[in-house]
């Protein structure tokens, strides 16, 4: 236990070691779900060598992004996909909605994505929807299905395909852009990044 890396950068950064390190990558996707905040945020990171260690009560620890909480999220579906491992699953899935609900309750503006800053560190974004917090929230939310009908929670598993689903039947600017939306959401799997 102790100071992990950022949550965000985790998403990109730790594909190789979870795959020759399964049990200590669902070690530290423990440490930060245990560390989420009553709200339902997944914090930053959890401590550094100059304040605390293994706290996100720290400069930096504790933001409004939704991208850690979509990171978190899409990292538990995949260590779960490739171990199996049932107990490390049920553990999460709490933790998954209320992260869930918390990223839900981030959308003020009431356009199906998340307001708030990001892994580029933009605080103050804006109006409207920031393009890498919308694909994340949308690949997050399917993946999220996933795992709530292994959890046996089919309605939630449809209310989350249903908000994806309205998100792409909206009205877009251009009409050929919302079309071509509609066809990739045909698609099985939205594919975010490669740690999808």
């Amino acid at each position: 236990d102790g100071a992990l890396g950022t949550m965000d950068q985790r998403m990109a950064g730790h594909g190789f070691y979870a795959g020759l390190y399964s049990q200590l990558d669902r070690r530290e996707l423990d440490l930060f779900g245990a560390a989420q905040l009553p709200d339902g945020r997944i914090p930053h990171f959890l401590g550094n060598v100059h304040e605390t260690i293994g706290s996100p009560d720290v400069s930096y620890g504790i933001t409004d992004w939704p991208d850690l909480a979509c990171s978190w999220i899409g990292q538990v579906v995949r260590a779960w996909r490739w171990t199996g491992d049932e107990d490390f699953a049920r553990r999460q899935w709490p933790r998954v909605k209320a992260a869930l609900a918390w990223l839900e309750s981030a959308d003020r503006d009431h356009d199906g994505i998340p307001e708030g800053g990001s892994t580029f560190d933009y605080e103050a974004l804006p109006a409207g929807s920031f393009v890498y917090t919308a694909t994340t929230y949308l690949g997050t939310l399917r993946l999220a299905a996933d795992f709530a009908d292994a959890m046996g929670d089919g309605a939630r598993a449809k209310s989350l395909r249903d908000r994806v689903g309205s998100y792409f039947a909206k009205d877009l600017p251009n009409g050929k852009t919302a079309a071509l939306v509609r066809n990739i959401a045909d698609v099985r799997t939205i594919v975010v990044n490669s740690e999808f």
